[in-house]
């Protein structure tokens, strides 16, 4: 018996048992006479389509590439699933972690000892942004493909399993509360996963607190890395509208959680508002475009000339073009 007709079987066998209580991806109907057809789901193996899309992505080995697909996957999904708004605000948030991780990576050779601190900040940033994407887009992939039912009944067969509160998120948006549900996925983020993730590391803390006492007491200088934190609503770095953290530690809860929301709720307020210019944005985060530098000019220098790769979701590798900016 082939394996196909074998699983056939098997899910026609369960789903007499149980009628309807579903297992994931719809592969087969119940049929019982004078009841209406019921879909039956094969848990496992959709979260395996779904986890080898993920897989691909954390796959990448270039963390500042590896950023910018995280950022254009977060963006297409809200693009897809307008419902799911924070992971509209992500993608901008997780855009301006990858303008920290650049900005630490050209200070890397330029160090300045207890100032800039750029190895500790790379790398918790890069740290952090990893485990976020992988704590939180499987779940709002899974939703966006096969919807509240679907992940309800398959967030225990995930490994890990989609954590209750992260769940609890979802049910608010599918009785339309997305302004609730948005910032419940939020709090996971902020209150849950980056105090795990990020905060835990001392060199870090010691980092982007000495940067924003910089800031606010003599204001931002960008050759030795210290800078406003910040997020920005643009696909660059900086330009367009931005909501600034004022506060003193990044790292305590308290002062974070205000500026957190903050963020949240006017990428929704500019959204309504400049809809066009966030799709706009949104968009070019989806097309982002990745510079690969030559590695040495005739000087010997490095990164002088700059080749860049347009990376497309849509592209297959063979149609990537190449240009070369003057």
């Amino acid at each position: 018996m082939t394996n196909w007709k074998k699983r056939a079987q098997e899910i026609h066998a369960e789903c007499q048992r149980r009628f309807g209580k579903q297992s994931l991806s719809p592969i087969e109907s119940c049929d019982f006479r004078g009841v209406e057809k019921q879909k039956i789901y094969d848990c496992s193996l959709a979260w395996v389509e779904t986890d080898e899309a993920v897989e691909e992505l954390m796959g990448i080995a270039d963390p500042i590439a590896r950023n910018q697909a995280f950022n254009a996957a977060y963006a297409q999904l809200y693009l897809d699933h307008k419902e799911l708004r924070w992971s509209g605000v992500v993608a901008f948030a997780s855009k301006q972690v990858g303008c920290g991780m650049q900005d630490a990576q050209a200070l890397m050779n330029d160090y300045v000892p207890d100032l800039d601190m750029p190895d500790a900040v790379y790398r918790a940033l890069v740290k952090g942004n990893k485990a976020i994407f992988k704590q939180t887009y499987p779940a709002l992939r899974f939703y966006g493909e096969y919807g509240l039912e679907g992940l309800r009944q398959c967030a225990k067969a995930h490994k890990p399993p989609v954590k209750k509160e992260f769940l609890e998120s979802f049910d608010l948006v599918a009785q339309g509360k997305l302004g609730e549900g948005a910032e419940e996925m939020l709090k996971y983020e902020q209150l849950d996963l980056l105090p795990k993730e990020v905060y835990k590391d001392e060199e870090f803390v010691k980092a982007v607190r000495l940067n924003q006492s910089i800031v606010k007491t003599v204001g931002e200088i960008p050759a030795i890395g210290v800078k406003k934190l910040k997020v920005a609503f643009s696909a660059d770095c900086e330009g367009g509208p931005e909501v600034v953290f004022d506060g003193w530690h990044l790292d305590d809860d308290e002062q974070r959680w205000p500026y957190a929301k903050q963020v949240g709720e006017t990428f929704q307020s500019l959204v309504e508002q400049q809809s066009v210019f966030m799709y706009g944005q949104l968009q070019k985060i989806v097309n982002y475009q990745q510079p690969v530098y030559e590695m040495f000019d005739e000087f010997g220098h490095p990164g002088l000339e700059l080749t860049t790769i347009k990376f497309d979701v849509d592209t297959k590798p063979s149609e990537v073009d190449t240009n070369t900016d003057d």
